[in-house]
């Protein structure tokens, strides 16, 4: 979707240091701390310039995105120096929503999300997790601003919002913060540079989640601090980083949806087409069948891997779609059981709230199929064997 509203030229003259240059004048700011960003970026431009086939539009969208996660980068350096007990803030439990795309993992978010025990991880947060100069250390009101530009450009794409609302206000996926990082593979589905992907794939992921961790140490620091709270994460894109994440969030637990890969696949490649139509040139369909098999594949099978080789060590909830969609609080009750909280009658009241104003396909349902995708049972079935 588009992220930001800078109007620039394309993408063939932009390289590293130009990017940085752009964000060292609006930030005001010099210095990005540790340069290891660096060599993922470059990577990122390179591919994009010689493997994306961009629309003006999404051109003006890479620019912008790149220069955001710069200038939240200098801002967040600067603060830490400033005010270094915000590395001391405990994010170590979050609940980690994991499930592939189309799971029912944004409803089960956003519902934990509505009740006081745990942290809202609302899409303006993600979008800037730095304040603005201009509202001071923990002023939100530019940033809320920012992201309902976003939400509204977000709503002309009718097709996509009937996939999946953007709404500034309501909690959204944590990939909008580790792929700040450049160093995280999920950050293809953004870009679609198949060499990025390729030499991203062959790296550990841990900076990305470090990355996220402290940004939540941020935000928390910014909110007044942890209140007894915990956050409430979601990102299908985290499917395969059980190891990385189970390393920086020791004490998270895990809940994991469940779906008929079946259904999971065209229903995906229906939201890519959705969000790719006013980015890139025209794409071939049966392109995203094959590049959800490709992508997606090798993640389940270190995901089965990994939760293998972890163990006991680590706590993962496995949970239905169905049961995400038709019975919610019966799985939220567990989540509470493992989180050691009760399940309050206002936390129950406040999900009710939510789940009453955000009926399932509330902005439509958009139609999807094997077919469209040039995708058969039998392709699923030898890469999903599950």
């Amino acid at each position: 979707m588009f992220q930001g509203t800078t109007k620039t030229a394309g993408t063939k003259d932009f390289t590293v240091d130009t990017a940085l240059a752009a964000a060292r004048e609006e930030a005001g700011l010099t210095d990005f701390g540790d340069d290891a960003f660096l060599e993922p970026m470059r990577r990122l431009i390179e591919g994009a310039q010689a493997e994306i086939r961009f629309s003006e539009a999404g051109e003006v969208n890479f620019r912008a995105m790149l220069q955001r996660f710069l200038v939240n980068r200098l801002r967040y350096v600067r603060d830490v120096k400033e005010y270094p007990e915000i590395l001391e803030e405990d994010v170590s439990d979050p609940i980690i929503i994991l499930g592939m795309p189309r799971t029912g993992t944004t409803k089960l978010q956003r519902m934990l999300s509505e009740a006081p025990e745990f942290q809202k991880l609302a899409l303006w947060k993600l979008l800037n997790p730095a304040p603005f100069d201009s509202e001071g250390r923990f002023g939100t009101e530019e940033r809320i601003a920012f992201a309902r530009i976003v939400e509204d450009a977000a709503k002309t794409n009718a097709d996509f919002t009937a996939s999946h609302e953007t709404a500034a206000m309501e909690a959204d996926e944590d990939a909008f913060i580790s792929i700040m990082s450049m160093d995280y593979s999920p950050l293809y589905f953004v870009f679609p540079s198949p060499s990025y992907l390729e030499w991203v794939r062959g790296r550990p992921q841990l900076e990305a989640h470090r990355f996220l961790k402290n940004m939540l140490q941020y935000l928390q620091w910014q909110d007044g601090g942890r209140k007894g709270r915990r956050w409430v994460l979601k990102n299908p894109g985290s499917i395969g980083f059980l190891k990385p994440l189970h390393k920086v969030f020791p004490k998270a637990v895990f809940v994991r949806s469940v779906r008929d890969m079946k259904e999971v696949l065209p229903s995906y490649c229906r939201l890519m087409e959705n969000m790719y139509q006013s980015l890139l040139q025209p794409i071939d369909l049966h392109h995203h069948g094959q590049e959800a098999l490709a992508y997606w594949g090798p993640e389940m099978e270190r995901f089965n891997r990994e939760r293998r080789e972890l163990n006991s060590d680590i706590e993962i909830v496995d949970v239905d779609y169905l049961d995400i969609v038709t019975k919610p609080y019966q799985v939220i009750e567990d989540i509470y059981s493992r989180c050691g909280f009760d399940f309050s009658e206002k936390s129950r009241e406040s999900m009710k709230c939510w789940e009453t104003q955000n009926q399932q396909h509330k902005y439509g349902k958009m139609p999807y199929s094997l077919e469209r995708y040039g995708l058969t049972e039998d392709m699923i079935s030898s890469v999903f064997p599950e």
